[in-house]
């Protein structure tokens, strides 16, 4: 029955955010169009943005799980545009409520910037290779949410799939060409960071 509720609380508010700003959506709002008790919903949500992140977090368990399905878990750049052109497919499916959502007069804009580390996350959950230096992984997450907020926005002003897949591709060629340019300096500067580490540990 919970998940019941669930699944209808969420399904309101995204069908209202549709034709709302977010700062307009309240409990009451939500409650009316799910047809439950705003109690119910208390019980389940502490506020709003409780709700709106609940969405948030079931569109990433589906992008873990179409991109496990379609990506080589031992090829970064293969997961990355996966897990970028994935999410963006199911954001499609709802795209006027996640523009209301992440407007940049939307309340729940910063907080959408703060999740945004989900996305290595899910990308750690898939690549096989879990050996990664320190520095190396950092600056490779770093690359990959910079390319995602790029592609993020060309979704937001209406690019088709086919054109964001193109561009996620390009922008990830691009990236593993600097990757591979920095990653020597790179391990070396680890392998002197980590060396300290490693000693005080033994």
């Amino acid at each position: 029955m919970a998940d019941l509720n669930k699944k209808q609380i969420i399904a309101a508010f995204i069908d209202i955010l549709k034709r709302n700003s977010y700062s307009s959506i309240t409990i009451e709002k939500i409650a009316r169009k799910a047809k439950v008790k705003k109690e119910i919903i208390m019980s389940e949500f502490i506020d709003v943005d409780s709700i709106a992140l609940q969405y948030l977090n079931e569109v990433d368990i589906e992008t873990l799980h179409l991109a496990k399905e379609d990506s080589d878990s031992n090829n970064p750049k293969d997961i990355m545009f996966n897990i970028i052109i994935n999410r963006l497919e199911i954001y499609d499916r709802s795209r006027a409520s996640v523009l209301n959502l992440l407007d940049g007069k939307s309340d729940f804009r910063l907080k959408y910037i703060a999740t945004l580390p989900r996305l290595i996350t899910i990308f750690d959950l898939i690549y096989n290779n879990k050996n990664n230096i320190s520095l190396k992984k950092f600056s490779r997450d770093v690359g990959f949410l910079y390319i995602y907020k790029q592609v993020l926005r060309a979704w937001m002003i209406n690019k088709e799939i086919s054109e964001l897949m193109s561009m996620t591709d390009k922008k990830l060629i691009r990236a593993g060409e600097i990757y591979s340019y920095i990653s020597k300096p790179v391990a070396i500067l680890d392998d002197l960071l980590c060396k300290p580490l490693k000693t005080e540990k033994n």
